[in-house]
C-alpha cells in the first residue's frame, strides 16, 4: 500500500459531467457573444479533482487566476465554477495552467478595488472555451475587436491562505498554505445534530420548490434536481464518499472520513444559497465546521418560511370548496 506522502500526489477520477449542456450566451461589456460549448482544447475526463480529504498541510506554490465578482465569484472546495477570463494578464495566466499536465491553480476572488483576497481555494481546470469577442457597429456591419476571452470550467480542491506573492507579471504566482476546518473537540459531540438540521432544512426548501414548480417549467425542474444531488453527493454513504485515486498500480478505492465528508457537505449546502461575494467569502474562511452548518441554516430559513406560505396558499386555492 502506497504511503500516505505518495497518495496526496495522486489525483482522483472523474465522476462527473461537464457544465456546459446547453447552448449559452454571455453578455460582455455590452456585447453579445453566442458560442457553444465545444471545447476544442484538453478535456481532463478522468481527472475531476484532487483529493482533497487526504489533509493536505503543505507549502505550495501556485499560479493565481484573479476572478472578478461579476465573473465566478468565489469558489469553494468541491464546488464547481464557470469562470469568464479577459484582459491580457489573466489570459496569459490561464495559458500557463491550461499547458500544465495537472492544471491546477489558485483561484482568487478580487474586490471592487481589484485587490485580492487573502484566502483562495486552489482549483483544477477541466475545460476551457476560447472566443474573440465579436461586436456591431451602428451601421449593422460586424466588426472584429480581436479581442479573445476563456470560458472556463473548475472545481475546487482546497482552500489556501496566499503568505506572499512572488510575482505579478507576466502573471501573478504566490506562495500558499493550505488548510482544512479544523476539529474542535467540544463541538465534535454536537456535530452531528447540527448537520441533521442544517440536511433537514435544506430538503425542506427544495421540496417546497418542487412543489411549488409548475409541470411546464423545465429549468425550474432541472434546478430541484441539481440541487438534490449537490446535497446528496455528501450524505453518509452519497456517491462523494466513494471515491478513486490513480496508485502506482492502477485505480484505488477509499472511503472519504467523516470530518471530511461533513466539510463538504457545509460548502455544497452553502453553495446552494444565492448571498452575496463578501458572504460566500466569509464563509469560505471559517475554519469550524459546525458554524458553516449553523450559518446555512440561519441563511436557509427566511426562503423556508416563504416558501411555506407560498405552498399553504396554494393548497388553499387548489382545495375543493365545501
Amino acid at each position: 500500500m502506497a504511503s500516505p506522502s505518495v497518495i496526496r500526489l495522486f489525483f482522483c477520477l472523474s465522476t462527473s459531467g461537464y457544465l456546459f449542456q446547453n447552448q449559452k450566451s454571455i453578455d460582455l461589456q455590452s456585447q453579445k457573444l453566442p458560442f457553444f460549448p465545444k471545447f476544442s482544447h484538453k478535456k481532463y475526463s478522468n481527472i475531476a479533482r484532487l483529493s482533497a480529504n487526504l489533509k493536505i498541510q503543505a507549502f505550495q506554490r501556485l499560479p493565481l487566476l484573479p476572478v472578478a465578482p461579476s465573473e465566478g465569484g468565489v469558489l469553494f472546495p468541491e464546488c464547481k465554477a464557470i469562470v469568464q477570463v479577459s484582459g491580457e494578464d489573466e489570459l496569459s495566466s490561464l495559458r500557463s495552467i491550461e499547458g500544465e499536465r495537472l492544471p491546477l491553480f489558485g483561484y482568487c476572488t478580487v474586490d471592487e478595488s481589484g485587490e485580492m483576497f487573502s484566502v483562495g481555494t486552489m482549483a483544477l481546470l477541466e475545460n476551457v472555451h476560447w472566443a474573440s469577442v465579436v461586436s456591431e457597429e451602428e451601421e449593422g456591419d460586424v466588426m472584429d475587436l480581436d479581442e479573445q476571452i476563456a470560458i472556463c470550467s473548475c472545481i475546487g480542491v482546497q482552500r489556501f491562505k496566499i503568505l506572499e506573492v512572488e510575482q505579478l507579471k507576466p502573471f501573478p504566482v504566490a506562495r500558499v498554505q493550505l488548510f482544512a476546518d479544523e476539529l474542535v473537540k467540544e463541538e465534535e459531540a454536537k456535530l452531528e445534530t447540527v448537520e441533521k438540521l442544517a440536511m433537514e432544512t435544506a430538503q425542506e426548501v427544495i421540496r417546497l420548490e418542487s412543489k411549488l414548480t409548475s409541470d411546464n417549467d423545465e429549468e425550474g425542474h432541472r434546478r430541484v434536481e441539481e440541487a438534490t444531488s449537490k446535497i446528496l453527493r455528501f450524505t453518509p454513504g452519497g456517491p462523494g464518499t466513494e471515491q478513486k485515486v490513480m496508485g502506482p498500480l492502477g485505480p484505488m478505492g477509499f472511503k472519504l472520513g467523516e470530518r471530511e465528508r461533513r466539510e463538504f457537505l457545509s460548502f455544497a449546502l452553502a453553495d446552494l444559497q444565492n448571498v452575496p461575494v463578501v458572504v460566500r467569502y466569509d464563509i469560505l474562511k471559517c475554519r469550524s465546521t459546525i458554524s458553516r452548518f449553523k450559518r446555512v441554516a440561519e441563511m436557509m430559513r427566511p426562503a423556508l418560511n416563504e416558501l411555506a406560505a407560498k405552498a399553504s396558499l396554494k393548497d388553499l386555492k387548489e382545495a375543493p370548496d365545501t
